[in-house]
């Protein structure tokens, strides 16, 4: 369990830490499929938004602005992490790990910015 400072705002940090895996996730997708495979640069890259997106899942302090995420969409990005961290690269289809980073991820980040409410003031 996340502990956090109970008046804390964490939608400033969760905005920025979604922009920022939108971004690794537009840099993997500048890798054609045909070359993106353990050896290069991009598989670390999408490795690492699988991996930060199922920490962000993991923070309790966050379940309220991570409503749009489905519980399908969840148990995926779970599964994926699972094979990235913990099974290695030589179990990881290239293909699947290139379509959830550059296809999917963004879609679901797209969902949670669009549906994040204002800042109180």
């Amino acid at each position: 369990m996340t502990r956090r400072h109970p008046d804390r705002d964490e939608r400033p940090l969760l905005i920025d830490e979604l922009r920022l895996l939108r971004s690794w996730a537009a840099d993997v997708a500048s890798t054609p499929p045909a070359v993106f495979d353990r050896a290069s640069s991009a598989y670390a890259v999408a490795s690492m938004c699988v991996i930060r997106m199922h920490a962000i899942l993991e923070d309790e302090a966050l379940d309220a602005l991570l409503i749009p995420i489905t519980e399908q969409e969840r148990r995926g990005i779970r599964s994926m992490r699972n094979f990235a961290a913990r099974r290695g690269y030589r179990e990881t289809d290239d293909r699947v790990l290139w379509t959830v980073v550059t296809i999917q991820l963004p879609a679901i980040i797209d969902r949670v910015l669009a549906a994040m409410p204002p800042a109180e003031e």
